[in-house]
């Protein structure tokens, strides 16, 4: 079980934070700069001081730069973790902002979790999540990530597998298997995808959008444009 913890980052000045840098900067070299920050104990990321040493040891953060600690996530799972902010105000379905985090825990299609950013230590809701449109679609990968856009909206992308039918067939279609995980080994046709899903509500659900297939990409049967299933 991996904790993930969750710091807020507050950033100083800028004239705050830049003196401080360009004092540094003149006072001391690079090497004995670092080691300084790592040997002052008053120089701590909560405080009235710039971030200039670590919270944890050996953790170093940007001149100008606080963290408060003392916001714990869901105990999760996971190998893999990655997470997005969707920012106050930027969506009716969460005015306050919103934390969106996925893990590898599960795999088809995956698990997601959101916290709204004025309640972090609460429990959270777990969103859902479109199935993948095909039997002969995959996940076995930990690989994956998730990205905010401007106005709110996510995408959630995993590494996965395919079998599905190519048309016009490839030579070597017959003769790809995924060997090692199954039984009868998975194929033919195997190969890697990417299956892009996307949130426009604040990543409470998440529609299956698109698939980047391997197999169309560059040197395969389909031009450059035809890579993507569709619209994302």
């Amino acid at each position: 079980m991996k904790s993930v913890m969750i710091g807020r980052v507050r950033r100083l000045p800028l004239s705050y934070g830049l003196g401080c840098a360009l004092l540094t900067a003149l006072a001391l070299p690079a090497p004995l700069q670092s080691q300084q920050r790592q040997q002052d104990p008053t120089i701590t990321p909560s405080g009235d001081q710039p971030a200039l040493g670590p919270a944890i040891s050996g953790e170093m953060f940007p001149v100008g730069v606080q963290v408060d600690r003392g916001y714990a996530a869901a105990m999760l799972a996971a190998g893999e973790v990655q997470s997005t902010v969707v920012p106050p105000g930027t969506k009716l379905e969460c005015p306050q902002g919103r934390l969106v985090i996925s893990d590898d825990s599960e795999k088809n299609p995956g698990g997601i979790r959101g916290f709204d950013l004025d309640n972090l230590n609460g429990p959270g809701t777990s969103a859902t999540i479109d199935s993948l449109p095909s039997p002969g679609q995959r996940i076995q990968s930990n690989d994956h990530d998730v990205v905010s856009f401007l106005n709110g909206d996510i995408l959630y992308l995993r590494m996965g597998q395919a079998k599905t039918p190519l048309d016009p067939k490839p030579v070597w279609f017959d003769h790809a298997y995924k060997l090692g995980d199954s039984n009868p080994p998975w194929g033919p046709g195997a190969r890697s995808v990417i299956f892009v899903w996307r949130s426009e509500d604040c990543g409470k659900t998440f529609s299956f959008r698109s698939s980047i297939d391997t197999a169309l990409i560059d040197d395969g049967n389909r031009s450059s444009d035809r890579r993507i299933s569709s619209p994302i």
